[in-house]
């Protein structure tokens, strides 16, 4: 069964961090082991055209939550985007595998688990979906744009406390990795 797991927390938060250690944890366990951002996308198009938003400011920030809330007025093309690379993930690693999403926006993490748990295939081979926080109280909330403002507005199947060493977050990160694995079938 493919394990999808949205990651989300405030800007600076450890995400990245708990996720690459997860990794590890996962591929030293014989995971293999997917991650996709929603904002790609957006990110792409706005660097085609010309804009660098590799600091990721808190103006980059906003640029590209309103462009991304502007491309989803008009198109579920962000959730798409998800769901086709959980789905190209599952048919090159096969069924045993985890995605770790990047995905601000309830909505959009709503419409990835519909659009995922559609079809024969769902029925028959589903997906399994959890939500995880990583929340660090050393970092100020971001409010100047909707999708990190957004953050607290679901619920979550998890909240990793990312308060202490950097040792201790890793352990959380290892200790989740086994957790997850065991979820899978062997």
């Amino acid at each position: 069964m493919t394990t999808v797991i949205l990651i989300n927390g405030k800007p600076r938060a450890g995400k990245d961090t708990f996720v690459d250690a997860m990794t590890q944890g996962l591929q030293h366990l014989g995971v293999p082991v997917a991650r996709f951002s929603s904002i790609e996308p957006i990110r792409d198009m706005l660097g085609h055209a010309g804009f660098d938003l590799a600091q990721k400011t808190e103006a980059d920030r906003k640029l590209l939550s309103t462009v991304g809330d502007a491309v989803g007025d008009h198109s579920e093309f962000r959730s798409a985007r998800c769901a086709d690379e959980v789905q190209q993930h599952r048919r090159t690693a096969g069924r045993r595998g985890v995605v770790f999403l990047f995905i601000r926006e309830p909505a959009i993490w709503e419409r990835v688990k519909a659009r995922l748990n559609t079809g024969l295939v769902a029925q028959y081979q589903p997906y399994t979906f959890l939500s995880v926080f990583i929340e660090n109280p050393d970092v100020p909330e971001v409010v100047s744009n909707p999708s990190d403002a957004g953050v607290y507005a679901m619920n979550y199947d998890a909240v990793i406390h990312n308060d202490g060493s950097l040792d201790e977050f890793m352990d959380q990160a290892m200790y989740y990795a086994g957790i997850v694995a065991g979820r899978l079938p062997i």
